[in-house]
């Protein structure tokens, strides 16, 4: 007789950290729980998720509306919910709900200040959603900061969402080693102020003698930045080609307008890279210190100059001390910890033992 725990997840445009965690954690609680996935495709197709994890992964159309029968599945358990504003989830989500199931949030957004954060989401969401769901997961402390003034006691809340593989993102070899080389990575559109990195650093090329910046992602602005003969643009690439092009690079730049948390950032603080932030990226909190990145203020365009100059004009000592930093505060965050924290919140809520 199988009387393991049903466990599920939804997760909108499942990413391939999001498969790696997942299949994490379906392997280390396989004995008392029975782990499904169901999910809409991502808008890029990433290889390999489907082998990652096998047979308990259900991918459903965007603008499906499907009930647990429909997908041969038993209501869970205990249901964790990526996009729970989605149209493929709320059914499933309200068969949930009317059984009094256990539901958790699981939600990148982070603390960002302002009017929003402190009046307009929290009376947003405890209206219409914290009722639906009781804990919430999320990436790290700025997400958990926003998730309490949503409403939810910090006992309810268990950072650990976002986390890049360290079996797929990992340092070959020292800073000092690489060729001076920035990296991005992301979509090519405004929010991403891709545009004003390679302006910026078009302008600051000349004093930054050897140095070479290589942009990675497609959107919107693709053939509309310019071309300059130190920029390489490589367009969108698979996971693993995007960690051997971090292991290369000394230093990962991430201009966002406004950015939830960026596991991107995780991806480069794996691969030992220095960081140049802009003050609108929520993994700053718990990925980037005064030892291995620089902050600048979002939209300005004089602060990334002078972001980009300081790093290029660091000595030896201070890339070693960056790259160990770097190394050492993305051990917080990954796969393991995603399912350490899934774990203490199935045991808080009484799911610990059958």
């Amino acid at each position: 007789m199988n009387n393991k725990i049903n466990l599920s997840f939804l997760w909108i445009e499942l990413p391939d950290y999001a498969a790696r965690s997942l299949a994490y954690l379906a392997s280390a609680i396989d004995d008392k729980y029975n782990v499904n996935i169901i999910a809409t495709r991502p808008s890029v197709p990433i290889e390999g998720m489907d082998e990652v994890l096998g047979n308990k992964l259900y991918w459903i159309p965007f603008d499906s509306e499907p009930c647990w029968s429909d997908l041969g599945l038993p209501v869970p358990d205990i249901l964790f919910v990526a996009g729970y504003n989605y149209l493929p989830f709320k059914t499933l989500h309200f068969e949930v709900l009317e059984r009094g199931v256990t539901t958790v949030l699981m939600s990148d957004e982070n603390w960002a200040g302002g009017v929003r954060c402190h009046v307009f989401e929290p009376i947003r969401h405890r209206i219409f959603f914290r009722s639906k769901f009781d804990a919430v997961m999320v990436p790290g402390s700025s997400g958990a900061r926003l998730a309490h003034r949503l409403g939810y006691e910090y006992r309810e809340i268990f950072e650990g969402l976002y986390g890049a593989d360290p079996n797929l993102f990992y340092s070959r070899q020292p800073l000092l080693e690489r060729e001076k080389k920035l990296i991005f990575v992301g979509q090519l559109n405004r929010r991403k102020d891709v545009a004003r990195l390679a302006d910026a650093f078009v302008c600051c090329s000349q004093q930054m003698p050897g140095w070479s910046l290589d942009i990675y992602g497609v959107g919107p602005l693709s053939g509309n930045l310019p071309n300059h003969e130190k920029i390489t643009y490589h367009g969108f690439k698979q996971p693993h080609e995007i960690a051997a092009a971090m292991r290369e690079a000394r230093c990962f730049v991430l201009p966002s307008l406004q950015e939830n948390w960026g596991l991107v950032v995780h991806e480069a603080a794996l691969s030992g890279c220095a960081l140049i932030l802009s003050d609108r990226v929520g993994a700053r909190h718990d990925l980037a210190g005064e030892h291995n990145a620089i902050i600048f203020e979002a939209g300005n365009t004089a602060a990334l100059k002078s972001a980009l100059l300081k790093m290029s004009s660091w000595d030896d000592e201070r890339w070693q001390i960056a790259e160990a930093y770097s190394l050492q505060v993305a051990n917080r965050f990954g796969p393991y910890r995603f399912a350490q924290s899934a774990m203490e919140l199935l045991s808080k809520h009484g799911y610990s033992r059958l």
